[in-house]
């Protein structure tokens, strides 16, 4: 068997990190991590440098490395002089697969610290600093071989499938892979038979190397020397002669760039193809490519106006900018700026400090929908200098993206969680605006923090870190009065205007007189004269759907999702009722699935039903129809449909926006003067020890998107619990009352940030079984407990609060340290178990939530 390299996916060959290229040192031997087909081998394999590879291999290089079983791709992570274990001989690497490193050896540090903390594979984190589509895939492809054809094929009459598989790469007159021969054939192409093929000679196989996502070249040409002596020397006679080919030639020789896009001549400049033939011809031009790339959006043509910085502004400017000067001590600066402070302004101007000392930025936003606002932000100031990356971009935008980062064409940064490991060189600032957002934390495996990343990729790179928010999380506060972060307070809005008015709605006033309205009567009023007033307002429900359940209102059933123990959403506009845990869906009943009764309830509210209702209000009170739109999951599936439905609101198309918490973050609409929270009791309610902490974030946050114009705005706040502390506290504005009382509380317990909590899952399709495994496991925790000499706190094994999602049971234990390295040492009980032992448990480290 042979291997094939397809051509590389990288322009250019210079490190991802730039930090240390880890080009190979003089050692026999390689240390290689398998991909994912090779997951019974985590940890790194060592096989022997071929001669033709000697000198050649980088850390973060793609390899094909030999199995057993055949080959299959690894990745370079080291280095050894000797092999781990006595043995005649070991297995050389089969070829090199890539031109350039998918990762540096800064970013495998990076991914050793994160599997050892969140106590999972050293491949899943590495995986997180390539793109997708990136990595060389392996492939084989078979062709015909035998010296004598028509006897190969006489020989092979008796046998059907294998002369029709013989046959077929015979008339194909190249190699083919198996789902291609079936293809071709109408029939699978079965291995065995592939196989025995190859055997007896009539076939050979090959392993190709290929990757899904690629550069984009486009045709380009390029003037040459008897190109430029014939425009100097010949110009006027060529343009009486053949002025196409002259204005053709003209226009190469006045282009900037050494290659020029065909395209950009034929459709902008008039040229046609025939007189750059012609030139190509006659050695004028020379033929070629040029890379195109795939910009996810246009950069803004419009310069932004440097804004006069109020004096807590300059100062903050000003302490990120001393902490730039002094690469020696990185340090983590905890901006505490109330909404509308001017945060933003303080990120363009230390990043423009950044870029003037030599290094590069990086910014995350939590939610995807804000990544459009703030690059178009950064674009007027910074132009093309601006990356974008996140998970809604394109593959190949993706790619390019991560490519201008990594060649240092884009030295800022701007993206969502996943942005925490661009491949920025020399970085010097990372900035995480709304650091208290839950959507840092990553919900699958690895269960990665990108606070804790940043923090860590901050310390190793000597880069500053800033963390901004209005309401920062428990976690970053307590660290910054402890002294272990710089503390930078903002408390006035930087137009001077206060803060908006907030009041609270009792809505038990309201269920008083017989119902509970969507929309309480004062809502309802406010609502219509802010839009016949001409101005804004933006709804708050963190709920989608039309209905939250169905029931019979005969026999009591809810319909219930058969996957999960929960009851399903109903959807008016699709005529459905879905799942928004396994997004299992059916069409919306007419009658109860269990006693065939007509009298259905639709009860509970979503987003959807509040448009709907905030529709008819306009109605019912003489405005007609009034346009209002939607924020939420489901109406942001479509690519680009974030940004569609906030500049439709920004250009003032519509009065009035709906939605769920993507409403609350970051988004600055000056004509906003009211904003409605229609149930702030929603996340209170969560069996969560950081409910309080998330109902008064939510809830400070929403209040600020209203009065950032020259208007005042005023919030309304409508609740059961008006009682509520953490309520009470942001409809005052009031932070450190509230986080006050919440630090006392924690510290009783101790809950975090005065302990570090893990949450560990049990799920299988059978109860028993989950539950089983569990338990198995909480004892060896509790004899792991025992050998550190106490200090840990096992609570459970119990059932999820949401017991059953996607068809699994799910039973959970809390483990609870104020030590962090000891709560690791009993990790290391789950660290032990045979791989296959560890098969539907999930770890999560610093666990956000407890559902």
């Amino acid at each position: 068997m042979s291997l094939e390299t397809a051509a590389p996916p990288f322009v250019s060959p210079a490190p991802v990190l730039g930090v240390d290229s880890g080009a190979t040192p003089p050692f026999p031997y390689v240390e290689v991590l398998l991909e994912r087909g090779g997951a019974l081998f985590q940890e790194p394999l060592t096989y022997a440098i071929p001669n033709h590879l000697q000198g050649r291999l980088r850390i973060g290089d793609v390899v094909a490395a030999p199995l057993r079983s055949g080959t299959i791709v690894a990745y370079v992570v080291g280095w050894s002089r000797s092999l781990p274990f006595d043995a005649p001989s070991v297995r050389e690497i089969d070829a090199k697969l890539s031109e350039a490193p998918l990762f540096d050896s800064l970013a495998l540090k990076i991914a050793r610290w994160m599997a050892s903390y969140y106590h999972c594979a050293l491949l899943d984190c590495l995986l997180l600093w390539m793109p997708a589509g990136a990595t060389p895939e392996l492939e084989t492809r078979y062709r015909f071989c035998a010296e004598d054809p028509l006897r190969a094929l006489r020989d092979l009459a008796r046998t059907p499938k294998l002369f029709a598989l013989a046959e077929a790469l015979w008339k194909a007159k190249k190699p083919l892979t198996a789902p291609e021969l079936t293809k071709v054939l109408g029939a699978p192409a079965e291995p065995d038979s592939l196989r025995r093929l190859c055997e007896i000679g009539v076939l050979a196989e090959a392993k190709t190397a290929r990757t899904a996502i690629r550069a984009r070249l486009l045709p380009a040409v390029r003037l040459t020397e008897r190109g430029r002596a014939l425009l100097e020397i010949e110009g006027d006679a060529l343009k009486r002669r053949a002025p196409k080919q002259h204005l053709a030639l003209e226009l190469v020789a006045k282009s900037e760039a050494e290659w020029t896009a065909t395209g950009d001549l034929l459709r902008g400049q008039g040229v046609e193809i025939a007189p750059l033939k012609a030139l190509c011809a006659k050695g004028a031009l020379e033929w070629g490519h040029v890379e195109s790339w795939r910009a996810p959006q246009a950069a803004a043509q419009m310069a932004m106006a440097r804004i006069q910085l109020t004096d807590e502004q300059s100062r903050a400017v000003a302490q990120i900018g001393e902490s730039l000067e002094n690469r020696v001590a990185p340090q983590t600066i905890l901006l505490h700026g109330v909404t509308a402070s001017g945060k933003t302004e303080v990120y363009l101007n230390a990043i423009d400090k950044c870029l003037k000392v030599g290094r590069r930025a990086l910014v995350l936003v939590p939610e995807i929908a804000l990544t459009a606002q703030t690059v178009e932000i950064f674009q007027k100031r910074f132009g093309s200098q601006v990356a974008i990356l996140h998970s809604a971009l394109g593959a190949g935008e993706r790619f390019d993206e991560w490519r201008r980062a990594g060649s240092g064409e884009a030295r800022i940064v701007v993206g969502a969680r996943s942005a925490v490991f661009a491949p920025v060189r020399d970085l010097g600032l990372l900035i995480i605006d709304e650091e208290h957002d839950g959507s840092y934390k990553q919900d699958k495996t690895p269960r990665y923090h990108a606070r804790e990343v940043a923090l860590r990729r901050c310390s190793m790179e000597n880069a500053v870190l800033v963390l901004g928010s209005a309401t920062p999380s428990l976690e970053s506060y307590t660290r910054a009065i402890r002294g272990e972060y710089g503390h930078v307070e903002m408390k006035k809005r930087a137009t001077g205007r206060p803060l908006p008015e907030v009041e609270i709605v009792d809505m038990t006033n309201e269920a008083k007189a017989g119902a509970l309205p969507i929309l309480s009567r004062r809502l309802a009023d406010d609502l219509v004269s802010t839009v016949e007033r001409g101005e804004q307002a933006i709804l708050f429900l963190n709920r989608r759907g039309f209905s939250t359940y169905v029931q019979c209102l005969g026999c009591g059933y809810a319909e219930e999702c058969p996957n999960c123990d929960v009851s399903l959403t109903h959807h008016k506009h699709e005529g459905t009722l879905r799942c928004h845990h396994c997004d299992y869906s059916k069409p919306a009943p007419t009658r109860c699935s269990k006693c065939d009764g007509w009298m259905l309830g639709f009860n509970g509210s979503g987003t959807e039903k509040v448009a709907w209702e905030v529709e008819q209000l306009f109605v019912d009170r003489g405005l007609g129809k009034v346009n209002v739109l939607r924020l939420d999951r489901d109406t942001t599936v479509a690519k680009g449909a974030h940004a569609q439905i906030l500049g439709e609101f920004r250009s003032g198309k519509a009065p009035v926006l709906i939605g769920t918490q993507m409403v609350t973050k970051g988004l600055d609409f000056p004509r906003v003067t009211l904003v409605g929270v229609i149930s702030a009791d929603t996340a209170l309610n969560v069996p969560d020890f950081r409910a309080a902490e998330r109902t008064f974030q939510l809830l400070a946050q929403v209040a600020g998107r209203a009065g950032r114009g020259e208007k005042a705005g005023r919030v309304l706040v409508q609740t059961l619990a008006a009682d509520d502390p953490s309520i009470v506290a942001a409809a005052t504005h009031d932070f450190d009352t509230f986080v006050k009382a919440e630090i006392e509380a924690r510290q009783q317990i101790p809950n975090p940030p005065f302990s570090h909590a893990v949450n560990v899952i049990s799920t299988h399709e059978n109860e028993a079984i989950a539950k089983s495994r569990l338990e198995k496991l909480a004892l060896r925790f509790s004899d792991a407990i025992a050998r550190n000499g106490g200090g840990t706190d096992l609570l459970g094994p119990v059932s999820c609060p949401l017991s059953r999602v996607k068809n699994k049971f799910r039973f959970h234990l809390l483990l609870r340290d104020r030590s962090r390295p000891r709560l690791h040492r009993v990790l290391n009980a789950y660290d032990s178990l045979p791989h296959d032992e560890k098969e539907g448990f999930i770890l999560d480290v610093d666990a956000l939530s407890i559902l």
